[in-house]
């Protein structure tokens, strides 16, 4: 595994032909639909998952979502290599 100093960067952004905003925008847009579509197809479970939530201590809440952060930081690292 090599690592990349900042100066490259650019050169293999250029490269690759990537655009990290439209990226971005890409994810953010994906993330919006994805909550859009739980939201509108199961409203009343996701209000009940919302009420299950308050429940949870804030530690393990915290945990579980370091935990996915990690595993969709995986994925993506794993899917742009």
């Amino acid at each position: 595994m090599t690592f990349l100093s900042f100066s490259e960067l650019p050169e293999l952004l250029n490269r690759k032909k990537i655009n990290p905003m439209k990226e971005l925008v890409i994810a953010l847009g994906l993330l919006l639909f994805l909550e859009g579509i739980l939201y509108a197809l199961f409203p009343s479970k996701m209000k009940n998952m919302l009420k299950t939530i308050e429940k949870i201590d804030i530690n393990q809440l915290r945990i579980g979502g370091l935990i996915f952060a990690l595993i969709g930081f995986f994925i993506i690292w794993y899917s742009k290599n």
